[in-house]
């Protein structure tokens, strides 16, 4: 090979790393307005970030620690919703929402997918605190906490 064809082949590979990383650094921003939705439903795939937890141990103060929220990674997926696969792994989401409006909005979040064992919410309010809601089929309905099949939360 030509020491051109080799010198092509590094640019190449360098805009493609360049891309990639770019790309990423884009998508890590991205942030729903919920002033913005109506009743439509939204899909909320391409604005979540993943994290695996393969071992199901991390708290919400491990996520929140600067080196697991950075391993964080953006969805890609342009389908409905995130698929995932049959696996023994948590995933934690993490969804970037705002309200550019002067007005407090009410919005619904379902997740419609009935089969997941275990649905944690964690809403962050005021001084670094956040607000829970537990549901899943794997916990008993005496003990589910919920506001019927969605989570309600004002901004």
């Amino acid at each position: 090979m030509s020491s051109n064809a080799a010198y092509r082949i590094l640019i190449f590979l360098f805009l493609c790393v360049l891309q990639l990383l770019c790309g990423h650094a884009i998508a890590a921003d991205r942030v729903l307005d919920a002033s913005h939705i109506d009743s439509t439903p939204v899909s909320l795939t391409p604005y979540f970030d993943f994290l695996e937890d393969a071992s199901q141990s991390l708290t919400l103060a491990n996520v929140l620690e600067p080196g697991n929220a950075a391993n964080f990674k953006s969805s890609t997926s342009s389908a409905e919703s995130l698929n995932f696969g049959y696996t023994g792994s948590a995933f934690w989401l993490r969804l970037m929402l705002e309200n550019s409006s002067e007005q407090s909005i009410v919005r619904m979040l379902e997740i419609n997918y009935a089969r997941l064992s275990n649905v944690d919410l964690y809403q962050s309010g005021t001084n670094n605190t956040y607000q829970s809601v537990i549901t899943g089929n794997a916990l008993p309905r005496s003990e589910e906490r919920r506001v019927g099949k969605e989570c309600r939360s004002r901004w």
